[in-house]
């Protein structure tokens, strides 16, 4: 792990991860119900469970959303 990822905590709420892949808490809310973002834990059952996501899950989501441009 480099310095840089020590500053990021192992587990965060919506508005941390979202300010760590640069998304509004909204945004990543969206990419959740969609299924189309970075894997997250839910801590119950009831629809106002709480969200957190961990910091290896979403440094391995930001990696697969590179684009390599075509050359």
């Amino acid at each position: 792990m480099t310095s840089e990822e020590d500053d990021i905590p192992p587990f965060m709420d919506t508005e941390t991860a979202a300010r760590m892949c640069c998304l509004s808490a909204r945004t990543l809310e969206g990419m959740r119900v969609d299924k189309s973002g970075p894997p997250y834990i839910k801590l119950g059952d009831s629809k106002k469970s709480k969200v957190i996501y961990r910091r290896k899950d979403l440094l391995s989501w930001l990696e697969r959303q590179t684009v390599q441009p075509e050359r």
